[in-house]
């Protein structure tokens, strides 16, 4: 083992690095702007896996589509590739509180290190995660509703509860036929349906991925040669994180997407899908939700982490592993 001066390895030199980087070490004129980008460039790589998970999720038993790459061919065969971003229009919108979840998690996160005696880093980060996205489904979940329909396209007269007579147009034109259409038949309430099952997905999502995200990076910087490209760990760690929160709720969001889409009561919803599906609901969708979280989970990481060094002070920056 390689002894640095002073007697300590290089693996122990590497560990004294700065991890995590918090808000207070960035410029923050750098950090938003260059966020903004990436988070954009983010939704439109990974869109069509969002609307191919929607899909499969809202179908019964396999009436349209056989699994994930039948429902890619079948939407470019039919729709072309307009359909793969059928909606998107709606959903760019959820990067407004997108940032706001980031800004709230990256806040909390300080003000934990700065006001408490959680010295957990992982647990601050659950935390953290958590209150980030308590606050942004309170946007999200109406945003989410009128993507989902959106996302259902042509197909959401076989879905859908409520009467879509222009389904078929694109962009805005479709998107405001959605909310006139959800408003006469549920009113204002229905743009929060099933908001708790979203709380219920979401908020442990959030707060166990940043958990694990942490868990998996300290695990893989232990282990890894030294040099290895800490992105590389940072970026493997994500997409891990990705995958085993998905497994553990991956039924919860079958039945949230279930509850938007057809505006049902989360026991009677349970209870058709368990009817429907059975054992098979624990996996329903879970192929092209496991692909979009972990492109999802890399790609962000692959962004939101340089985006974060490059937004550096300038007394941090020789403090940073690369």
């Amino acid at each position: 083992m390689l002894l640095a001066a002073g007697g300590h390895t290089e693996r122990d030199m590497a560990s004294h690095k700065i991890q995590v980087i918090e808000l207070p070490m960035m410029d923050k004129s750098k950090y938003f702007p260059l966020a903004f980008a990436g988070g954009m460039g983010t939704r439109v790589c990974l869109y069509p896996f969002t609307l191919i998970k929607t899909r499969l999720m809202s179908q019964r038993h396999k009436a349209l589509y056989r699994g994930t790459f039948h429902s890619l061919s079948e939407i470019l065969r039919i729709e072309g590739v307009r359909g793969l971003y059928s909606g998107f229009l709606i959903e760019s919108l959820r990067f407004v509180p997108s940032m706001c979840y980031i800004t709230i998690y990256e806040t909390v996160r300080h003000n934990l290190t700065d006001r408490t005696s959680i010295s957990n880093s992982k647990l601050r980060g659950f935390i953290a995660g958590g209150c980030a996205s308590m606050f942004s489904q309170m946007v999200l979940v109406p945003l989410d509703i009128i993507s989902q329909y959106r996302q259902l396209g042509s197909i959401s007269s076989k879905f859908a509860h409520i009467n879509l007579q222009n389904a078929s147009k694109s962009g805005m034109s479709a998107s405001w036929s959605v909310v006139l259409a959800i408003h006469k038949q549920y009113g204002w309430r229905g743009f929060w349906r099933g908001y708790f099952p979203s709380m219920a997905v979401y908020v442990p999502s959030s707060a166990c991925w940043w958990s694990l995200y942490e868990t998996y990076c300290d695990f893989l910087v232990k282990r890894a040669p030294l040099w290895t490209p800490h992105l590389a760990l940072q970026c493997t760690a994500a997409s891990l994180g990705g995958v085993t929160t998905c497994c553990i709720n991956n039924t919860l969001d079958v039945i949230r997407t279930r509850i938007q889409t057809e505006h049902g009561k989360f026991w009677p919803t349970l209870n058709t899908l368990w009817e429907e599906e059975g054992i098979r609901l624990l996996k329903k969708g879970l192929s092209a939700r496991l692909i979009s979280s972990i492109a999802f989970s890399f790609i962000v990481i692959l962004f939101y982490e340089p985006i974060k060094r490059l937004s550096l002070l300038e007394e941090y920056k020789n403090s940073v592993r690369w």
